[in-house]
């Protein structure tokens, strides 16, 4: 991919004095390759630049409930309450410089038996457009939260889900070197309401789950543009019972990354 992008680049000057026919060509083989990076980029489960984990093993009857952006005074204690009293576990992806300043807050996500995932250090919004010179940033984010979540829990986190699930090739081969499992998601409610009720919300994010699902709630957002916190409280409760009654168990995506493991092995 990258070869075919330096390739493409280097014969863009060629745009200005190509016959017209084989402008036409080269415009539109400009045009595949910037759609094709783009969707690498943008969609969360794209394997354009390397394997990406979306979904568990569908031949059992279950999903996971993961939460981005933690942790949060204000959303993360109503959210382990919520798993608490229906029983189950989660996997809350955490930004590193939140998780130091709530070191407490990630402790009891620890006791509670939640499973852990490093969603970078700061939650930089263009991390997958930093570049080749962006490398070493990239790593850094992704070291840092690694190096925090190891003091706290004695062992290496491998889980790692990109800011708004944008990568690039960097990110992925930094994970690589990490040995950690770059996660996407199956169904996603928004980042706040918008609006929709919270049966709406429920009834959509059941009817697109499935076997395996991987389900991406967050856990806080932006100032002034979070949830409502009953009103997000409902949502989670209610997909969970919804799930419940229709036969699915609740897992970590640690987990189903080990029974995929555990398959491939076999």
């Amino acid at each position: 991919m990258r070869k075919s992008r330096v390739a493409l680049i280097l014969l863009s000057p060629l745009l200005l004095w190509l016959p017209s026919p084989a402008r036409v060509v080269l415009h539109l083989l400009l045009f595949a390759h910037l759609s094709a990076w783009l969707y690498g980029v943008f969609a969360p489960n794209s394997r354009l630049f390397g394997p990406i984990f979306d979904r568990g093993s569908g031949k059992q009857k279950w999903v996971a409930l993961t939460f981005d952006d933690g942790p949060s005074l204000d959303h993360t204690p109503l959210i382990l309450d919520t798993l608490k009293e229906f029983g189950i576990r989660g996997t809350f992806f955490v930004v590193g410089a939140k998780a130091k300043a709530q070191i407490d807050l990630l402790r009891r996500i620890i006791e509670e038996g939640h499973a852990l995932g490093n969603h970078t250090w700061s939650h930089p919004p263009h991390l997958a457009f930093e570049g080749v010179v962006g490398r070493r940033r990239i790593k850094e984010e992704i070291q840092r939260t690694a190096s925090l979540l190891e003091s706290i829990t004695g062992r290496r986190c491998r889980l790692f889900r990109p800011p708004q699930g944008f990568k690039n090739h960097l990110i992925l081969e930094s994970c690589a070197e990490e040995g950690m499992v770059v996660v996407g998601y199956t169904a996603r409610p928004p980042y706040h309401a918008n609006g929709l009720p919270s049966s709406v919300l429920v009834e959509r994010v059941i009817r697109d789950s499935g076997p395996g699902s991987i389900i991406n709630f967050h856990d806080g957002w932006m100032p002034g543009r979070e949830w409502d916190r009953e009103e997000m409280r409902r949502t989670l409760s209610g997909i969970i019972q919804g799930l419940k009654e229709e036969g699915y168990r609740f897992v970590t995506v640690e987990e189903m990354v080990g029974r995929a493991e555990s398959d491939d092995e076999a």
